[in-house]
């Protein structure tokens, strides 16, 4: 199963306040809540998916995104997320 990564709109602070600020977070997580679930529940915005993303390999610190699954990851982008890691990440397995 593949996972994807996602882009989170984070508040800052209080919600509530009118001058609060946000911030753009990138986490690899299965589903939208998932992604919310790691950014720590404050989401200015629903998750919007970028892609999906290949398993990590070995002890790399990245994963490539798949922009079709039929060919497989573009290995000429290496993926970060801004939130967690990919080498320590604990669910990969099932």
């Amino acid at each position: 199963m593949l996972r994807r990564i996602w882009e989170c709109e984070v508040y800052t602070g209080d919600p509530d306040d009118p001058e609060v600020e946000t911030r753009s977070e990138t986490v690899i997580a299965w589903n939208a809540v998932d992604a919310n679930r790691k950014v720590g529940g404050q989401l200015a915005k629903q998750p919007r998916a970028i892609g999906w993303v290949s398993w990590p390999r070995g002890e790399e610190d990245y994963v490539h995104i798949i922009p079709n699954s039929n060919i497989g990851p573009d290995e000429s982008v290496k993926i970060r997320p801004s939130v967690g890691g990919v080498a320590d990440e604990e669910d990969w397995d099932f």
